[in-house]
C-alpha cells in the first residue's frame, strides 16, 4: 500500500499538524540527496551524478558503500507504473559491468580532483577495497509510488533476494514557513538487505586467469583469448578488478592503469573477443606511438560501450598483428637499455 507520512509539531500539551507541501521539483531532492546521502543511509559515498548510460536514459545518482559495492539511487520523477523499475533495474544492470577503473573515472570526475580512494578512507575511516562492485543495491526513491510499482519492488524482493528498496520522502512546512522532509521505506531496510545476503550469490572476488580461459572457451573464443595473453609486452598482466574483465595493466605515475581489458563474458563466436583500449594509456606504457597501435588494433566497434576504445578480436590474425608490434617495440627497448648499460 503506498506510504502516508504525517508530521505533528508538539506545543505544550496540544499538537499542530504540519501540512504538506508538494516539492517543487524531484530536482531539488537530488540535490539534497547528493549533498546528503545520509537522508537514505549514513553507509553510502555519492560518486557520481546524472550518468549516461550507454543503453539510454541518465542516471541520476550512484553510491558506494563501506564493503566497496555501488548503489543505484533513482528518482521517480513523473514517470508512469513500472518505467521507474525497469529503468532502476537497467541501470543496476550496466553498473555491474563496470571495471574498477571506470567506477574510478567516474568518481574522478563527480570528486572534482578527489581519488575515489581519498574521498573513500575519508568517508569510511578504512582503506578502498582491492575488490568493488561485486554486489550492488538499488533505491527508487518517490514522493509516492503507484500499487503496481510497490508489488513489483516486493516481488523482486522477497521472490529473489534483490536488494532493492523505495525511499519515500515527503515534504513539510509549518506556519512559521520552516521545511521539514521526512523519510519512510516501503520495507524495512535491513529485512531487504539480509534476504539479500541469504539469496544472491557470495560476493565475487578475482576471478583466476584459468577461470576467465574457461569462460572464454564456453563462448568461443577460447583460443584468441590464449593468443592474446602469449602477446609479448614489457607491461605486467594481472586479473581485472570485477568479474567482467581481465586486463593488462601497468604503473604509472597516478597509480596501476589498465589499457587493454579483456571481458570474455561479453564474446562469441561471431562478434569476436570483446576488449575495451586505452589508447593513450597503451601508448604510454608500451611506447609504441598511438597512430602505430591504432593501424594494429581492430577497429572501434560501433554501437558499444566503453571508457575506452570497444574493439573485437576476430581471428588469430588480428591478435599477431598487435603482438608483432609490441614485441618488435620490446625488443628494441631491451637491445637499448643493453647499450645503454
Amino acid at each position: 500500500m503506498p506510504i502516508d507520512m504525517r508530521i505533528w509539531r508538539i506545543r505544550g500539551d496540544e499538537l499542530e499538524k504540519v501540512q504538506i507541501e508538494r516539492l517543487e521539483s524531484e530536482e531539488k531532492l537530488e540535490t539534497w540527496l547528493a549533498a546528503d546521502i545520509s537522508m537514505v543511509s549514513e553507509e553510502l559515498l555519492v560518486i557520481g551524478r546524472q550518468l549516461n548510460s550507454p543503453l539510454g536514459g541518465t542516471l541520476d545518482l550512484l553510491a558506494i558503500d563501506a564493503n566497496g559495492d555501488l548503489a543505484v539511487l533513482e528518482l521517480k520523477r513523473d514517470r508512469t507504473p513500472r518505467d521507474v523499475v525497469a529503468q532502476a533495474l537497467h541501470y543496476a544492470a550496466w553498473i555491474r559491468t563496470l571495471s574498477y577503473e571506470q567506477v574510478e573515472q567516474i568518481a574522478a570526475r563527480y570528486l572534482g580532483g578527489r581519488s575515489l580512494a581519498e574521498a573513500f578512507e575519508r568517508k569510511f575511516e578504512q582503506p578502498l577495497p582491492e575488490t568493488i562492485n561485486s554486489a550492488h543495491r538499488i533505491y527508487i526513491v518517490a514522493a509516492e509510488m503507484d500499487p503496481v510499482s510497490e508489488s513489483i519492488v516486493r516481488y523482486l524482493s522477497e521472490e529473489y533476494g534483490a536488494n532493492i528498496n523505495v525511499a519515500f520522502f515527503r515534504h513539510f512546512r509549518d506556519d512559521d514557513g520552516d521545511g521539514y522532509l521526512g523519510c519512510s521505506w516501503l520495507m524495512e531496510p535491513t529485512q531487504v538487505e539480509d534476504r539479500g545476503e541469504t539469496s544472491s550469490p557470495k560476493r565475487r572476488g578475482h576471478l583466476s586467469l584459468d577461470q576467465f580461459e574457461a569462460l572464454a572457451e564456453e563462448n568461443g573464443v577460447g583460443e584468441i583469448y590464449r593468443a592474446l595473453f602469449a602477446v609479448r609486452s614489457p607491461c605486467s598482466m594481472t586479473p581485472g578488478r570485477t568479474k567482467s574483465n581481465s586486463s593488462f595493466r601497468v604503473m604509472l605515475d597516478e597509480g596501476k592503469r589498465a589499457f587493454l581489458s579483456i571481458y570474455p563474458g561479453e564474446s562469441s563466436p561471431s562478434t569476436g573477443l570483446r576488449t575495451d583500449v586505452r589508447l593513450d594509456v597503451m601508448a604510454r606504457a608500451t611506447g609504441v606511438c598511438e597512430d602505430e597501435l591504432r593501424d594494429a588494433l581492430p577497429p572501434v566497434a560501433e554501437n558499444s560501450w566503453a571508457f575506452g576504445e570497444p574493439r573485437y578480436f576476430r581471428s588469430i590474425e588480428d591478435v599477431q598483428r598487435l603482438g608483432a608490434v609490441l614485441a618488435r617495440n620490446t625488443q628494441g627497448r631491451i637491445e637499448g637499455d643493453a647499450a645503454d648499460g
